[in-house]
């Protein structure tokens, strides 16, 4: 009779614990999203924008940028310049590099007709070996919507 109350306890805690670590799981989870949902952008505040804003034409100076040969472990920089062809203001909605090692900064988020604007892209060459090419997707107010930037560089070792 005690072996089996003792079971029965141990099974009851077993169920507890379990229990307990669940719960406390989920509200961990449920806290993750409620604290994303409050620092994320609304969503559809961009989409609205995009819908909108009346579309223009661009043309870039390059769109794509050779390095050539480089060490391993430098920071490269290239500058792409969009100049703004069509009737209505340019924006840039968003930039995306297809990397965490490429960084950039948009001189200006919108372009005037006749004016530029320019993406300058930072590739660290750090943990690279070899031939590297890196894409960056750039959506504006255009037909084209999106289009794709590329960097490219030979990676020697140092």
């Amino acid at each position: 009779m005690k072996n089996k109350a003792y079971t029965i306890v141990c099974l009851l805690a077993i169920a507890g614990a379990a229990v307990w670590i669940a719960t406390g799981w989920l509200s961990l989870r449920n806290r993750e999203q409620n604290t994303a949902a409050e620092t994320s952008p609304d969503a559809s505040a961009p989409a609205a924008a995009e819908n909108t804003t009346p579309l223009t034409t661009l043309r870039f100076d390059t769109r794509t940028v050779d390095f050539g040969n480089v060490p391993s472990d430098t920071l490269l920089e290239a500058r792409f310049v969009l100049r703004n062809t069509g009737d209505y203001p340019l924006v840039v909605y968003y930039v995306n590099p297809d990397c965490s090692c490429t960084g950039y900064t948009l001189s200006k988020p919108v372009a005037r007709p006749g004016d530029t604007l320019s993406i300058a892209l930072r590739l660290s060459t750090r943990h690279k070996i070899g031939r590297q090419k890196l894409y960056t997707v750039v959506r504006a107010n255009t037909a084209e919507q999106m289009y794709r930037l590329l960097l490219k560089a030979d990676v020697t070792p140092q």
